[in-house]
């Protein structure tokens, strides 16, 4: 027994579909302001983190080794993140 093929339309999807586009243009906004650095300063990288805080520095990811575990964990992380929180 088939049923037929329906159509169903929900009227919230508009209305994520303008969060998604707010939160994408928010996130973009942010990348750009990240990505402010001098190329050749930073071409022995292949990615940083960039804390929020002033009072914590960057976090470099260098091309010589190409995978990292992060992480809270002193002694299985090669980057041990600080806090309690990854932001406040």
């Amino acid at each position: 027994m088939s049923s037929p093929d329906i159509m169903q339309t929900d009227d919230t999807s508009e209305g994520n579909q303008d969060f998604e586009s707010e939160t994408q243009q928010q996130t973009q906004s942010t990348q750009q302001a990240s990505q402010q650095t001098n190329p050749s300063l930073d071409s022995h990288l292949w990615g940083f983190l960039q804390p929020c805080s002033p009072a914590l520095t960057r976090i470099d990811f260098w091309k010589i080794h190409p995978r990292y575990t992060i992480g809270r964990n002193t002694q299985t992380n090669q980057v041990v993140l600080p806090g309690f929180k990854v932001s406040k």
